[in-house]
């Protein structure tokens, strides 16, 4: 051994104890049969176990492919919870791996092995009926006549001995991805709603904001229009008929246009005149300390000073 480690050379491995048949070697066998099975016989792969031996507390199998004679390394781990576990891969050990001059299973006991396995799971076939010896030939019968041909029957439809496949049915209350996006969905339904009820409030609200302040606004312009008296129903007939759409401003500013246009006079000393409106001249007006002049008369000095009329 300290040779073979020093300078190299075949590895000895140690035995592992199995016998054909019990149930590591079934295990082996079975897993390396179905694995890769002999297209031409089922109960054969394509490698043939050589031996089954242990090295570091590794065991593993070495299997000998049947065609090229090429040797491969099988590791696997045997315990009470998981049983037979084999690795995923093959490992070729042909420069490294000599076989013994007698292997540990022979071809003769593997076979013998088979055979059996292949009885006890081949299901027997029934014996064929033995036919009825023929009867004894009847002396001529007298000759009939030839009966009637009977009516050829229909054949019977064939059967389908298979039952169909039941479609599989699915509860989807057992999903829990589905029970989590249904509620997502009540909660998203249930936020909507809300947001609607708030929308509708807010709108409500608003509709009422927008026709107290359109209120006040046209009580606003109907104070304006009222203060110029001295202009005629027809000057203001514009401003009245659309005192929706004009601001205060615009209303104002067309009054007082048309009363610099018209030349409207105003004279402070009439204005004290029992049922007489006071009037003002914008031409020559002289206002003293105690009289006030109204802000829509400077509106019109300031429109008449501006205006080109």
């Amino acid at each position: 051994m300290k040779k073979i480690l020093d300078k190299g050379g075949t590895p000895v491995f140690t035995t592992y104890a199995v016998e054909i048949g019990d149930s590591l070697w079934s295990a082996v066998y079975d897993y390396v049969r179905k694995q890769w099975p002999d297209p031409n016989d089922d109960w054969c792969s394509l490698y043939r176990v050589d031996g089954i031996f242990e090295e570091n507390n590794q065991k593993f199998a070495v299997l000998q492919e049947r065609s090229s004679l090429k040797y491969y390394r099988l590791d696997f781990s045997v315990d009470e919870p998981n049983g037979f576990v084999p690795a995923t891969e093959l490992v070729e050990v042909t420069a490294t791996y000599v076989p013994a001059e007698e292997p540990q299973f022979s071809e003769e006991a593997v076979a013998a092995y088979v055979d059996a396995r292949r009885a006890e799971e081949t299901p027997a076939e029934d014996p064929e009926p033995e036919e009825d010896p023929a009867p004894a030939e009847d002396p001529e019968p007298a000759p009939v006549s030839d009966p009637e041909p009977a009516p050829a029957e229909d054949p019977e439809p064939e059967i389908d001995s298979e039952p169909e496949e039941q479609p599989v049915s699915y509860n989807l209350n057992d999903i829990p991805e589905y029970i989590e996006l249904q509620s997502q969905f009540a909660n998203a339904q249930s936020q909507i709603a809300q947001l609607q009820e708030q929308i509708t409030q807010l709108t409500t609200a608003n509709a009422e904001l927008t026709s107290f302040k359109l209120g006040v606004e046209r009580q606003q312009k109907e104070e304006l229009i009222n203060k110029f008296y001295m202009l005629s129903d027809d000057d203001k007939k514009d401003c009245v008929e659309h005192i929706d759409t004009y601001s205060l401003d615009d209303i104002e500013a067309k009054l007082c246009v048309i009363c610099v246009r018209n030349r409207v006079s105003f004279d402070l000393d009439n204005h004290e005149s029992a049922g007489q409106p006071a009037t003002f001249n914008l031409n020559s007006i002289n206002v003293t300390k105690d009289q006030a002049m109204p802000a829509w008369v400077q509106k019109v000095k300031e429109v008449a000073k501006n205006s080109h009329i």
